[in-house]
């Protein structure tokens, strides 16, 4: 088998054969596929719901992100990944930040606000909170580790109304309601 291979535009080549584990919200196995030579993959016929793809890769720790499916969002495309010479992987998915987990109180808040949630790996992500006519009062930029997160903002001096609360990793936001009074 005799086959040129040009290197020289260095452009992440597609990696076959990695076994993508595909688990129902409970965490229990549901499926499994194998990257094909494009380095695609799909799990065809899924009932709708949220499942957890993990991505496992000999010699590299094991990636995974949320992902939930369903009459508006019947398909999840562009879940990419890319392992570097060093075997860790880098991802650039809207599900580095588990959305479902974003908790914040109290709210109504007066003085002291607090930001949960949960990050599946770590990321630079920038918290802020914009009014309702978008000019930004707080803006905050946090380089976040994995798992549970807490993020206390003082927002004794904010005026009382309606604000978002957005926390975005340059290329998607996800805002939350809060109320200040």
């Amino acid at each position: 088998g005799h086959h040129n291979h040009d290197d020289t535009e260095n452009v992440a080549d597609p990696i076959a054969n990695i076994s993508i584990l595909l688990f129902n919200n409970l965490e229990q196995p549901v499926a499994h596929a194998t990257t094909n030579g494009a380095g695609e993959f799909a799990f065809p016929s899924l009932a709708w719901g949220t499942y957890k793809v993990q991505i496992e890769i000999a010699g590299a720790e094991s990636v995974w992100y949320w992902v939930t499916i369903g009459p508006d969002n019947p398909t999840i495309t562009g879940l990419i990944f890319e392992v570097s010479e060093d075997g860790t992987i880098t991802t650039d998915i809207r599900e580095i930040l588990v959305s479902e987990t974003i908790q914040i109180f109290p709210n109504p808040a007066s003085e002291k606000l607090m930001v949960q949630f949960n990050m599946t790996i770590a990321a630079e992500m920038q918290v802020s909170l914009t009014s309702v006519t978008g000019q930004v009062l707080m803006m905050d930029n946090q380089l976040l580790t994995v798992g549970n997160q807490h993020i206390e903002m003082n927002v004794s001096a904010i005026p009382a109304g309606i604000y978002f609360l957005n926390i975005a990793n340059g290329k998607e936001v996800i805002s939350k309601k809060l109320i200040i009074r």
